[in-house]
């Protein structure tokens, strides 16, 4: 009986094998997973508002008033802003697609959110966020070699549509990029998928070299 690292492995080697029979592999975003977590944070955006209301009727201890009407107002835009990202992520259709050139985060009407080559990419990460003493999931995230990093800001300036649509904040530059949470494939496979895919295509330079080459021509 396969141990569940095995079983791990074993589902990996055939997303990989599904690649380079096809040359793309689509992960879509788990329509499941995202409807219970969006039902879940607009429950604790009830309760928050819940919160802010009572803080008003403390009249009897006024400094426990304000106590809770903090944490309510706190909380109200924490569970606000994360259902709004969870909706924006299931109503667009967000999917993870790996090519043999590049990785990109697509819309499902196939509009780019990100794109990086996988010569661009120094390594990819699992990390645990943590604020105000919270600990949130792990998220996986890349990060950009110097020559991505020129290429990002490329990227940014041609202000792709379905970038503008999918971020709540406005674009900025960032060295390091996340992957979108809640697919189809568990966080830890999907780590390893790809660190592999990673490994096995970020030596394909050929087009990596030739931009370098024209960048030094331009200079």
């Amino acid at each position: 009986m396969l141990s569940p690292r095995e079983r791990r492995e074993d589902r990996v080697a055939q997303l990989i094998e599904r690649l380079e029979r096809d040359g793309t592999l689509i992960t879509p975003s788990s329509k499941t997973r995202l409807t219970l977590l969006i039902t879940l944070f607009l429950a604790f955006f009830l309760i928050s508002l819940a919160m802010i209301i009572t803080s008003a009727s403390e009249s009897s201890n006024p400094e426990e008033g304000v106590t809770l009407a903090i944490c309510g107002i706190v909380c109200t835009g924490f569970f606000g802003l994360t259902t709004l990202v969870a909706y924006r992520q299931l109503s667009q259709g967000i999917r993870l697609v790996l090519t043999f050139q590049e990785l990109r985060i697509e819309n499902k009407d196939g509009g780019i959110i990100e794109r990086t080559e996988w010569p661009d990419i120094e390594k990819i990460e699992s990390r645990t966020l943590s604020s105000g003493g919270i600990y949130h999931p792990e998220v996986l995230a890349y990060h950009l070699t110097s020559f991505g990093k020129e290429q990002h800001d490329e990227f940014l300036h041609s202000n792709p549509i379905a970038r503008q649509r999918y971020m709540i904040f406005p674009s900025r530059k960032r060295w390091t990029i996340a992957i979108p949470q809640r697919l189809s494939v568990p966080h830890k496979e999907l780590f390893t998928l790809l660190t592999e895919t990673h490994r096995r295509y970020r030596r394909r330079k050929r087009r990596y070299l030739s931009k370098r080459k024209n960048k030094r021509g331009h200079a």
